[in-house]
């Protein structure tokens, strides 16, 4: 039997986490059963070029304008040329209203990966899309329990279309791996406690709790150093923060990293603050916890299903720097608790968070929605003939 041509869907396909992961899946199918081919309807983004290297299909610049529906007839066209016998979609409006519309005309099938919450501003869009676009969309793909919770509340998505499919690590990559030369970059001495955060300078990241509860920890903490990994928008306004709160001998803004898991092993402690509504399933936990770090995170989204509150580390309510600096402190003052936690994390991203049960699961989706699909059109052509 010929593998299942997967046709993987995007607007592009920069640098970020939901990304890493389609790139991750992308490479793990199995090649006896799939054949993944790339469609990036804008530019391919910094992953896209990268699975090209890899030797992996990619198409690109379909689209001419933000909303073109000219799309549709240029999906068509892709879709008879490769042969195509599924749609997988990142959910992303005008994308998905043109791929869905794709599927309708050819009869293949299409699930829908949705990795992210919509904005505020976006929502009714969205749900008066998903509401018009459901009954066409074969399934749809949730990252955690709580992510389909609010797809289904906020979104107006039907529950029994939605798959759950936890996003995956290779905790291989973290385990024994060499610290990063952050320290001496940074003027940190070697054996000092540090504690750190891993995520873009967005608003919704809430850095400005994490600068907070710093101010209060240095108070009692005082040879302690925290890191701030990532870069953003919001880089300038959180320099001048730290500044003003008298933190800034202590605080190092590292920029964006791409040797994660290196810089991992120079963290101690590793901290999320985020807003609700925000997270989704935070890869930078993830990898964190593979890593053996024990998290303080806020108890966001489905933060909840990553983190086992005073077992891998400890859940704070959003927008308290008080509670995120009371654990922070306990962690840092304390190594073989640390140690303890960071044990535990590690062995349950081990257990549940695995690259390798991420695309298992979504093979045998993406094979059970093909044979499905297949299998009814049969069923209706031998009613029609009959």
């Amino acid at each position: 039997m010929k593998p299942w041509r997967i046709l993987f869907l995007a607007s592009s396909l920069p640098v970020g986490g939901a990304e890493r992961q389609l790139q991750t899946l992308v490479r793990n199918l199995r090649r006896d059963r799939f054949e993944p081919i790339i469609c990036c309807a804008r530019t391919p983004g910094a992953v896209g070029e990268e699975l090209r290297s890899d030797g992996f299909v990619v198409h690109s610049d379909l689209i001419r304008g933000r909303y073109d529906l000219s799309l549709v007839f240029r999906l068509l066209r892709l879709i008879n040329k490769e042969a195509i016998d599924l749609l997988y979609v990142r959910n992303e409006l005008n994308v998905t209203v043109c791929a869905t519309l794709a599927s309708l005309l050819s009869r293949v099938p299409i699930v829908v990966g949705v990795h992210a919450t919509s904005r505020l501003r976006r929502r009714r869009r969205v749900a008066l899309a998903n509401k018009v676009l459901m009954p066409f969309i074969d399934r749809f793909v949730a990252v955690a329990q709580a992510h389909k919770s609010y797809l289904v509340r906020r979104e107006g998505l039907d529950p029994n279309k939605i798959v759950v499919i936890h996003n995956g690590v290779d905790g291989h990559r973290f385990e024994g791996a060499p610290a990063a030369s952050l320290r001496e970059e940074l003027d940190i001495p070697p054996n000092a406690t540090t504690a750190g955060i891993v995520a873009v300078l967005r608003p919704e990241k809430a850095h400005e709790v994490f600068l907070e509860a710093v101010a209060r920890v240095y108070q009692s903490f005082p040879s302690a150093y925290f890191l701030i990994v990532g870069d953003g928008p919001e880089r300038e306004r959180l320099e001048k923060m730290s500044e003003r709160l008298g933190i800034e001998s202590r605080v190092r803004f590292c920029g964006h990293r791409a040797d994660v898991a290196s810089v991992l092993a120079d963290i101690d402690v590793v901290l999320l603050s985020s807003d609700p509504v925000v997270e989704t399933f935070p890869m930078a936990l993830l990898e964190a916890m593979a890593a053996g770090k024990p998290v303080v995170a806020t108890r966001v989204g489905s933060v909840p299903e990553m983190v086992v509150d005073g077992v891998t580390g400890y859940l704070v309510p959003p927008r308290s720097p008080e509670a995120m600096a009371h654990q922070m402190l306990h962690l840092l003052a304390d190594g073989e608790l640390r140690a303890e936690m960071g044990a535990a994390g590690r062995q349950r991203v081990n257990m549940r968070f695995t690259t390798k049960r991420m695309v298992a699961e979504t093979e045998q989706l993406l094979e059970e929605v093909t044979r499905n699909r297949a299998s009814g059109y049969r069923i209706r052509m031998v009613r029609r003939s009959g």
